[in-house]
C-alpha cells in the first residue's frame, strides 16, 4: 500500500485493506507481534482507507503505558485528519484519554 498513490483509489483501498489484515494476522503470534505492531502503525500514521481501523486495533490490543500514549496520539491525529472516523473511535479516545489521565496523577 506504501507503494500506490493515493489518487488510485480503488488499488490503494485494496492494498491496505491486505496491510491491515497482513498486520492483524501478524499480531496474533508471541515471534511476529512486533512486525504487525509495526506495520499497523504505520498503516495507522500514513494510511487513507485503513488508518481509523488500524489505529483502533492497536488501542484495543495495547497493555504498557507508553504503547497507550503513541496509540492515543494516533487516535487523536486520525479524529484531526478524518473527522468522519470520530464515531468510530471515540470510545478508545476516551478509555485511552482517561488512562492517560490515572498515570500522569499518580
Amino acid at each position: 500500500w506504501k507503494k500506490v498513490s493515493a489518487s488510485d483509489s480503488n488499488e490503494r483501498f485494496l492494498k491496505e485493506m491486505e496491510g491491515f489484515l497482513a498486520g492483524k494476522l501478524l499480531l496474533e503470534r508471541e515471534e511476529t507481534r512486533s512486525k504487525g505492531w509495526s506495520e499497523l502503525k504505520e498503516l495507522a500514521q500514513k494510511g487513507t482507507y485503513w488508518r481509523a481501523l488500524a489505529a483502533l486495533t492497536l488501542a484495543r490490543m495495547t497493555v504498557a503505558a507508553a504503547d497507550k500514549a503513541d496509540v492515543l496520539a494516533l487516535l487523536e491525529a486520525v479524529e484531526k485528519e478524518q473527522p468522519e472516523q470520530s464515531d468510530l473511535i471515540r470510545g478508545e479516545l476516551d478509555r485511552l484519554g482517561q488512562s492517560a489521565k490515572e498515570i500522569s496523577q499518580e
